[in-house]
């Protein structure tokens, strides 16, 4: 069925978009319609395959005939929707660690699992698909699981089968097969199959995932109360003496501004502060100043009178909800100066009224502020306000980054792994002596956040019960990776002199990917930028998509593209 067809000009405008399939329609007619007299080739988000005969859309793939060399006028687009389904339905399956193989009426194979493969010996290169059973493998008609399964029509349970493969592999598994009916009519059956491997690796979880559960039943299941210094790891002289000082203005109620790269840990520093304050059992009312829009944070903040606008109703802001506790108003440096000259009347009044209200609210409120630069240099490019800077920085703390504390990395680790593996089914005892160096030599451009994250990736995927360097993520495999950091999108295009005198970018000039000429440069480039822009925005895709100013399904597209892991 036709999904879409599109009517284009003479020179290549979309005149109009005609959609078939309502359900597409819903989700895609809106973002289509801005592409409305706009030449194809122009379209950004739109790329051809030609070799497939495939239109990607933002990682949507459409088959699509063009009918404009049989002469038809206007020029005609026709498209319809690849179906995924067989892939996802075969991506599922070779997950399994059973054997699957599925076959039709006739017994000849439909589709064979990677462990089938595995259990019957079949190399992964030889095409299995079509061929009958007699043909895979050495034995009886009337021994053969799926042949009675198919012959009878009925399941064959846990059946013992010891013959041959056609390459003279001995092959001794116990095999489960199902008929498949559509209506009362057979059309095939399928069979799970499973060595003595998978049996004792299958056992081995088994007893795994029991002692998890025993273990898990016997411990008091505690909720998050937020971060302590208790939390704050480290003995890195310069993130000591950082938390010594958090320590001692604490009990005080002064205002502190935290300054340090995202991910090194400003949140925790802010919770620890207040749960060691007199106001410890008052609210923690964090914000982040720059995921809220312009046009909301003030009413946010001072929050609404009835009747102020049209809808509005009587709401309180984040002042109101802080009354007594601490409101963290993280990345401050995201803030416009319009409202930081507001907050700035807050803080020097000590009160302030709702949007639309006359009436004075008192502001109870301890402020602890972050920024992911030094204030200095926030003045110094007019984005933060120096009047509001001193209010809010009564005690300023630098934290340290991840790249200059290496020392304290093994300790992290430890301690990140000895708190998060009771969410896992799973016992990782000991770190292999290749992981440590490998941590210490890499940058970390999003600190101890990214380590954290690096380390969740390996509880999700790691089989055994040692951590080993090949269960890292790829980029810890490249010695130029781990040495290097990653470039940013500012630092990737920064001009320096060659012998010329011609201004060229200073990290392409090292690459490797250079010799493989503009193409492989500006992929390698790509690559780096939006890598490193998924560590700072904590792989959070929406966010990095708005942070590179692409939308979220063209983000998708190019990380799917690029292979970058998530």
């Amino acid at each position: 069925m036709l999904d879409c067809w599109l009517l284009l000009t003479d020179d290549g405008r979309i005149s109009s978009i005609n959609w078939k399939n309502p359900m597409l329609k819903k989700t895609h007619g809106t973002e289509w319609s801005v592409y409305l007299n706009e030449r194809l080739c122009d379209i950004q988000d739109i790329h051809f395959d030609q070799a497939a005969g495939e239109l990607i859309w933002r990682g949507d793939r459409f088959s699509y005939l063009d009918f404009a060399e049989e002469g038809c006028s206007p020029r005609c687009l026709m498209l319809k929707r690849v179906d995924r389904k067989e892939l996802l339905f075969k991506s599922a399956l070779d997950s399994i660690q059973d054997g699957v193989q599925i076959y039709n009426s006739n017994a000849e194979l439909v589709y064979m699992n990677k462990a089938s493969r595995r259990i019957s010996d079949i190399p992964n290169h030889m095409e299995v698909e079509g061929r009958h059973l007699i043909d895979l493998y050495d034995l009886e008609e009337d021994i053969s699981t799926t042949m009675t399964c198919l012959r009878t029509t009925r399941p064959v349970i846990n059946r013992f089968d010891n013959f041959k493969s056609t390459g003279g592999s001995t092959i001794i598994s116990i095999n489960t097969a199902y008929p498949i009916f559509d209506d009362d009519e057979l059309v095939g059956a399928v069979v799970f199959e499973q060595n003595l491997s998978s049996i004792n690796d299958q056992i081995q979880k088994m007893e795994e995932m029991k002692d998890t559960i025993k273990a898990k039943t016997s411990m008091p299941m505690g909720k998050f109360n937020g971060y302590r210094f208790s939390d704050l790891i480290g003995k890195n002289p310069d993130f000591t003496m950082a938390v010594m000082l958090a320590r001692k203005i604490a009990a005080q109620h002064c205002n502190v501004l935290l300054v340090g790269e995202t991910g090194t840990g400003k949140e925790i520093f802010a919770q620890s502060i207040h749960k060691a304050s007199d106001r410890k059992n008052k609210k923690f009312v964090a914000i982040n100043c720059a995921a809220v829009p312009e046009t909301l944070i003030e009413s946010m903040f001072f929050g609404t009178s009835k009747g102020s606008f049209t809808g509005s109703v009587d709401k309180p802001g984040l002042l109101e909800e802080a009354s007594g506790g601490v409101l963290f108003l993280d990345e401050l440096n995201s803030m416009s100066l319009s409202m930081q000259s507001k907050l700035l009347r807050v803080i020097q009044e000590g009160s302030f009224r709702r949007v639309g209200s006359s009436q004075d609210i008192q502001a109870d409120v301890r402020f602890i502020s972050s920024c992911n630069e030094q204030p200095s240099t926030l003045i110094e490019k007019n984005v933060l306000r120096k009047d509001l800077f001193y209010r809010l920085s009564t005690v300023t703390i630098d934290i340290p980054p991840l790249r200059d504390r290496a020392d304290d990395i093994e300790e992290l680790v430890r301690f990140y792994l000895a708190r998060h593996i009771s969410r896992y089914a799973k016992s990782v005892h000991s770190i292999g002596p290749e992981v440590i160096p490998l941590f210490e030599k890499y940058h970390w451009p999003g600190n101890v956040r990214e380590l954290f994250n690096v380390l969740d990736y390996v509880l999700n995927t790691i089989e055994g019960d040692v951590i080993l360097a090949r269960h890292l993520p790829k980029t810890f495999h490249s010695s130029d990776e781990v040495s290097a950091p990653l470039v940013s999108s500012s630092a990737a295009f920064k001009a320096v002199d060659d012998e010329s005198g011609k201004s060229v970018p200073a990290e392409l000039l090292s690459n490797s990917e250079s010799s493989a000429g503009l193409a492989g440069i500006m992929r390698s480039v790509e690559q780096r930028v939006i890598e490193k822009t998924l560590i700072e925005c904590r792989y959070n895709v929406t966010r990095a998509a708005a942070k590179l100013q692409l939308s979220r399904q063209n983000l998708q597209y190019r990380i799917k593209k690029l292979g970058i892991e998530l």
